[in-house]
């Protein structure tokens, strides 16, 4: 997903989160009041308890190394901003009071282009609402965390994380180090893992424990911001396995097919697979960027309650259990042949458009058009995201 926070905000708005505030804590805080816990925790919590890094006196320092995540990320108090119009009544952004704003420069490892994306500072002491800090950090992982931990990467931390060697991503993609902690593949054919092993090497599921055993040990010593904020960084990576290209590495390309390419590439006719992976991730990012286009537009208009893709995401009623990221990635799985195939019609629609002599979408106010077979797969991708946030979140309400 292009957005989380907004999709987050959007999926919880109606329940009693955006009236629960809670007081923002700087993480050095958090490491205090904490600390005890964390020491004797042990292996239980995967932080890497055996030995510390070398060098690493700073205590975020030695505690994101210990989480394993790009020692350069820095968790600043900040929120992400979300149109006014998508408030609806809840309390009013903090953003607007005074010059707040962040450049997203200050924030990220690696920046890269966000559309409508705002993000302005909190201080230490001040009150916000739960609901803003917890859809703030469920976008927060895509920020690098997760960035240049293999022993490919050619960093330190890399080679003493103990990661290995990167099992899966597109090497051409500037982001694609961090594939194997938010993709999936569990339900490939058992062919397709002989010919690519790599494929069933994910670390979602461990960023999923970390962050899940952080929140619960925040809550428990009345550190509701960082319960909030560790909440929103383990529903990130459940959120990111309702996406089809995040759940099956190759939709609608037949075993055969990628098999005959892969012994293509290992005897130096390595075209016809790189063409095949270019695709895949064309469409990827194509269709996030007509998601996040799409609810920009319906968010600056009138009302974007009226929208279907905003109703989509709003639209389930809140499950009775939290489903385990297998089970959710089989939803998205199936998915994903209808997904790719309307993304080729999208393809072929706007290329038609483009030799018609037809305005660009992306300089345009209006939003973007989809097919009918893509906004029908984008409602039943964006129902299933509610679905999940709602789940996930609603132990929450105990604390």
């Amino acid at each position: 997903m292009e957005d989380h926070t907004l999709l987050t905000f959007i999926a919880l708005a109606e329940g009693e989160l955006s009236g629960r505030k809670v007081t923002v804590v700087p993480i050095t805080d958090f490491l205090t009041l904490c600390e005890g816990a964390l020491q004797s925790s042990g292996t239980e919590t995967l932080l890497l308890p055996e030995s510390d890094p070398p060098g690493a006196c700073d205590p975020v320092d030695l505690f994101l190394r210990r989480l394993r995540i790009h020692p350069g990320y820095r968790p600043r108090t900040f929120l992400k901003a979300v149109p006014e119009a998508i408030r609806d009544g809840a309390s009013p952004s903090p953003a607007r009071e005074g010059n707040r704003d962040l450049p997203f420069e200050s924030i990220a490892v690696r920046p890269f282009e966000y559309p409508g994306a705002r993000f302005f500072l909190v201080e230490p002491g001040e009150q916000v609402t739960a609901l803003d800090v917890l859809a703030t950090a469920s976008d927060e992982p895509d920020y690098g965390m997760d960035l240049d931990l293999f022993d490919e990467s050619g960093t330190e931390w890399g080679r003493a994380y103990g990661f290995g060697s990167q099992p899966f991503g597109n090497p051409e993609h500037p982001f694609s180090s961090q594939a194997p902690f938010h993709m999936a593949f569990y339900h490939e054919s058992p062919l397709l893992y002989r010919l690519a092993p790599g494929l069933r090497r994910t670390f979602l599921e461990y960023r999923i424990r970390q962050f899940s055993f952080l929140a619960g040990l925040a809550h428990q010593q009345g550190c509701a911001y960082w319960g909030y904020r560790f909440t929103g960084w383990a529903l990130h990576y459940l959120q990111d396995v309702t996406m089809p290209y995040h759940a099956s590495a190759l939709p609608r390309r037949r075993t055969a097919t990628v098999m005959l390419r892969g012994l293509l590439r290992a005897i130096g006719l390595a075209s016809p697979y790189r063409r095949m992976i270019r695709d895949v991730t064309r469409r990827h990012v194509l269709l996030e960027s007509l998601l996040l286009e799409r609810l920009l537009a319906a968010c600056g208009g009138g009302d974007p309650w009226n929208d279907p893709l905003v109703q989509a995401v709003c639209g389930q009623p809140e499950a009775s259990r939290s489903r385990a990221p297998r089970e959710i990635a089989r939803v998205a799985a199936g998915l994903a042949p209808a997904a790719d195939r309307a993304l080729q019609e999208q393809e072929q629609e706007r290329l038609g458009e483009r030799r018609r002599g037809a305005p660009r979408h992306a300089t345009s106010r209006r939003a973007p058009s989809m097919t009918p077979p893509l906004l029908a797969v984008c409602r039943a991708m964006l129902r299933e995201f509610g679905r999940v946030t709602r789940e996930f979140v609603a132990p929450l309400s105990r604390w």
